[in-house]
């Protein structure tokens, strides 16, 4: 991984470094743009950079349905994002880029259980201070809840956390452990999200995708919200509502924590990729072929045993 003054410089466009987005402040200020190619050669950033992830996970819809994105809180974005995963980072200027760097190292070394895996994640210098570009594997946009994991990953990279570490989950442990180190919301985000045994996630992940890779509920009033990504909606039934608040791993991280505690679980995107994760990491035989709108915890009145009744939608 090359880094300082070594690293090749990409020829880089930078959108306006506006803010037209509602969106929260995070403790660490990175921001993300996809990029494009241009016809003169370089490339630029297809729009202001976002600090919010979501707003990412829209992008990663939109590929797959090749469909624009009407306006999410603020975002829209008129084309789609290319199939190469090339997007750029905005770093937070007090980051120690050295221990960034060595840090990406866990993502490399996970990214390796994708099959069919061509392309080493790296990063790459720009002319503008402080802006990188990343290139990787077409691997990580196969779904946003994919997706999800490399830009919150980079996020927690600028954490100068202590030690050193070969697992990526190892080094989110180590955050936590550390009093202070890391904001109220990133922690509450890293305590969810390694509810998700993250080896065995890459290693199952075709089986946990199912056929719906792009909001893990395939209902069809999602088929509908998909269909309509270029169309301003409102309502339950909403792209806000379905893809852009839930299609990450850290909200499937917080639908498998319930799963184990034994409560119930609400209909909500992400609800059969953590069934079927649950199901796998537990050895449950799941039926095929259904769709899931909710499962709720009952204990069994002769056996006294806990199961999960499944309440059906439809057949897909």
């Amino acid at each position: 991984m090359p880094g300082g003054d070594t690293m090749k410089k990409l020829k880089l466009k930078l959108a306006d470094n506006k803010n037209p987005y509602s969106q929260n402040q995070q403790q660490i200020d990175m921001k993300y743009s996809f990029i494009s190619r241009l016809e003169g050669g370089g490339f630029e950033e297809m729009f202001p950079p976002v600090l919010c992830r979501d707003y990412l996970s829209d992008c990663i819809v939109g590929l797959h349905m090749d469909k624009s994105i009407s306006k999410i809180y603020g975002f829209s974005l008129s084309s789609r994002i290319e199939e190469d995963c090339m997007f750029s980072i905005r770093m937070p200027t007090n980051v120690n880029l050295d221990l960034f760097l060595k840090r990406l190292d866990l993502l490399s070394n996970l990214e390796k259980e994708f099959k069919g895996y061509t392309e080493p994640l790296e990063i790459i210098a720009t002319e503008h201070k402080n802006v990188f570009v990343i290139r990787c594997d077409k691997k990580w946009q196969q779904s946003p809840l994919v997706f999800s994991l490399l830009s919150f990953s980079l996020r927690m990279f600028c954490y100068e956390s202590k030690g050193s570490f070969k697992k990526l989950s190892s080094f989110f442990k180590s955050l936590l452990s550390q009093e202070g180190l890391i904001s109220s919301a990133d922690r509450r985000y890293l305590e969810t999200l390694l509810n998700v045994d993250l080896s065995f996630f890459m290693k199952n992940l075709e089986l946990i995708l199912g056929e719906d890779v792009l909001t893990g509920l395939n209902d069809k009033r999602i088929k509908h919200v998909l269909k309509n990504l270029d169309t301003e909606e409102s309502g339950a039934y909403s792209t806000v509502y379905f893809i852009h608040n839930r299609s990450g791993l850290i909200s499937m991280g917080k639908t498998i924590e319930n799963l184990e505690k034994g409560d119930s679980v609400q209909h909500g995107t992400g609800l059969s990729w953590a069934w079927n994760y649950f199901c796998l990491k537990n050895k449950i035989k799941k039926e095929k072929g259904v769709v899931i709108k909710d499962i709720t915890h009952n204990i069994h009145k002769k056996s006294k045993q806990p199961f999960y009744r499944l309440e059906v939608i439809s057949e897909t």
